[in-house]
């Protein structure tokens, strides 16, 4: 894998990617790859005798994405859950399959469709063949299963919504169920909070808030583009770390079944993270900027949560921090756009340049200890084809 650093920051920083398409080797191999689920022998048997003529594929990757892409657009809501569930799937899928077979037999489609649903009523419905089906119900159970325990234990996070701190915010609230989701690579998210703030009536605020303020007055023309970008603001796929990744898998010679275990650890890891931000956020319920100091004028309106940490920098410092580890020849790009991630933020007026720094420590320490977790899909024992 080869690609000169300058023309890799050039593409990164425009969003210019070019694709490349990068399709598995249709080649069997001994290989047995490890899943996130245990299966039973009896639920590996309902495999057993079936085949398909299909082979999963990037092509078959990037048309679900485009699918979720759309719907996410549509119905607005937690994409973090939604990616966490459907790449643990797809890479579910593609590993059974591949340890039943020696290769990527079948399509994605009847399990991407499935997933999809469990957020997006009106995802397609599929119509595939018998081998694909079968696996997608195989995969599709344990996925429903871990789905439904985690929604019943989902509940508001503990705040007093009279707090007068929160009553800042526009209705409804967004995060305050995210705290109780439940973890896929670390036991207790929550347990890593960032460190405790100063009081909301501390002087300190107001200190802050004034270097917002001149932060935001000097922003550039070109700061404000990236703010845009950063905020989702300059497309459908913009300021979203799973479609940097994907940008950069797609257009790299990374083997198909790294780039489905990549695409599982960093949607995984993204879950975990946002678990982290939102109950940091609602234990300590700290007022944005702008409502300290009126006289701030944001680029952009602020999401209706709290503003310390934040969450920009917390899953960019995490995203860059994965990245990093499995792909390190781009490691300056990677925090590069990282740090201007977290920055757009304060130069749009939203978040103090604490909750940048906080965000950033506490999406460093999360990677850090997901890397360790026994739970992580094997990236580096598969192969290069």
């Amino acid at each position: 894998m080869k690609i000169t650093s300058y023309l890799f920051v050039l593409s990164v920083l425009t969003m210019g990617f070019t694709y490349i398409q990068a399709e598995p080797v249709v080649q069997k191999q001994s290989q047995k790859f490890s899943t996130y689920f245990q299966y039973a022998p009896e639920e590996l048997q309902k495999l057993s005798g079936k085949n398909s003529t299909d082979i999963m594929s990037n092509s078959e990757l990037k048309k679900w994405d485009e699918i979720a892409v759309d719907l996410s657009q549509k119905n607005p809501g937690s994409t973090s859950r939604m990616y966490a569930y459907l790449y643990t799937a797809q890479k579910e899928a593609a590993f059974l399959s591949y340890n039943a077979h020696g290769q990527f037999v079948g399509s994605l489609a009847p399990i991407s469709a499935k997933v999809l649903k469990l957020f997006f009523p009106s995802a397609p419905n599929i119509n595939s063949d018998d081998y694909s089906e079968t696996l997608a119900q195989v995969v599709f159970a344990k996925i429903k299963q871990r789905f439904d325990e985690e929604s019943a234990e989902m509940k508001h996070f503990p705040a007093n919504e009279d707090d007068p701190k929160l009553k800042t915010l526009p209705k409804p609230y967004i995060g305050l169920n995210t705290a109780s989701c439940k973890p896929w690579l670390l036991k207790e998210p929550q347990q890593f909070m960032a460190p405790q703030p100063p009081p909301q009536d501390d002087p300190y605020w107001l200190q802050q808030s004034e270097i917002v303020k001149k932060i935001a007055e000097g922003s550039t023309e070109q700061q404000l583009q990236r703010i845009k970008f950063w905020a989702g603001k300059s497309g459908p796929k913009s300021g979203n770390w799973m479609e940097i990744a994907n940008e950069y898998l797609f257009s790299h010679d990374v083997a198909f079944s790294k780039i489905v275990c990549f695409r599982s650890i960093l949607a995984q890891a993204g879950m975990d993270i946002d678990i982290a931000i939102f109950c940091t956020k609602y234990t300590y319920a700290i007022t944005r900027p702008s409502v300290v100091n009126p006289t701030i004028k944001t680029h952009i309106d602020f999401p209706r949560h709290p503003s310390y940490p934040s969450g920009h920098s917390t899953w960019s410092a995490g995203s860059a921090t994965l990245l990093s580890y499995y792909f390190p020849k781009e490691k300056n790009q990677w925090f590069q756009l990282a740090e201007e991630a977290g920055n757009s933020r304060i130069w749009a007026g939203i978040h103090y340049p604490i909750d940048h720094q906080a965000g950033w420590d506490l999406g460093s320490k999360l990677a850090d200890m997901i890397l360790k977790s026994p739970k992580l899909c094997a990236f580096d024992s598969l192969q290069d084809n």
